[in-house]
């Protein structure tokens, strides 16, 4: 790797921090700069699904507030209400709507989905400089994701896309925890928060999250010199005994909850949509030429 790109182990400074996070606000802007004039008035997004997330937007307020319980939905189906611990979307994306709902229902909407956008590219940054690339470089990472056409295809109402901060912050933790210099039970704990945040986002991120550590996990352990593997195993333990303590219970929970669901027949559906070998070389109906992997 050239090492004009890499830098030794240091912390980005403070005045570093804010400008990448106001190169990743402008850059939001830039890209929602034709909305922005609406974004009191008009929904982002497409057909009925950003209705679906406003209404989980909505109930994620009403749930901070104490009026609902936060992975139930008991007016749904009254008076035997739903479970959201199977929901598709999490309650992330309803936190980042806070700050906006004194301007109205449209802009919390709204807002939360220049947020999630704005942190997904600034935790790109975040696992970059972690890695010991360069400011410059960092800053391109962030762009990367940030721009990625699954993540902006999102706007179109799949919130579950819009937001993708969750797994640099878990892959950056796990690189932590592989670092003996480094206090091991500060970044233990900001793994299992990076994928309590995953999971309470969206259950297919938090899938992927779990492939892509297993797999850093696997080159990390190779890499490591030989008399460092039984400390670094340690290591890796305790930080996934403390990572299972703090998402343990909300996993015990989903299980639960999707085994005393009611039952539906999909079969029609999985046969539908069989996933099939060229998909994965198909081209991208987001992109805009050349195949890439989906």
């Amino acid at each position: 790797m050239d090492n004009r790109f890499v830098q030794p182990l240091s912390s980005p400074t403070w005045r570093e921090h804010l400008l990448a996070l106001a190169f990743y606000a402008l850059l939001v802007i830039a890209i929602v700069w034709q909305a922005l004039p609406h974004f009191t008035t008009q929904i982002y997004g497409v057909g009925s699904d950003p209705l679906h997330n406003l209404w989980l937007i909505w109930h994620t307020r009403e749930a901070l507030l104490l009026r609902q319980p936060i992975f139930e939905a008991p007016f749904l189906y009254y008076p035997q209400g739903i479970t959201l611990l199977t929901h598709g979307l999490g309650p992330v994306m309803g936190i980042f709507a806070l700050p906006f709902w004194p301007l109205g229902t449209i802009a919390a909407h709204n807002g939360a989905v220049l947020i999630a956008l704005w942190l997904t590219g600034y935790a790109m940054y975040l696992l970059a400089r972690g890695l010991g690339f360069s400011p410059a470089v960092a800053i391109f990472g962030g762009l990367a994701l940030l721009t990625a056409p699954m993540c902006l295809a999102g706007v179109d109402g799949h919130m579950t896309k819009v937001f993708m901060g969750g797994p640099p912050l878990a892959l950056l933790a796990l690189y932590r925890v592989f670092e003996p210099q480094r206090r091991l039970w500060p970044w233990a704990i900001g793994l299992g928060a990076a994928i309590l945040l995953v999971l309470l986002h969206s259950g297919y991120q938090f899938i992927f999250t779990c492939f892509a550590l297993a797999l850093l996990t696997l080159l990390l352990f190779i890499n490591t010199a030989a008399d460092q593997r039984r400390r670094v195993f340690v290591r890796l333990l305790m930080a996934g005994i403390i990572t299972m303590v703090i998402i343990g219970p909300l996993i015990l929970a989903i299980f639960s909850a999707s085994s005393n669901g009611i039952a539906v027949d999909r079969r029609a559906d999985a046969e539908a949509f069989k996933p099939e070998l060229q998909q994965f070389f198909a081209l991208n109906p987001y992109a805009r030429s050349g195949p890439i992997l989906i």
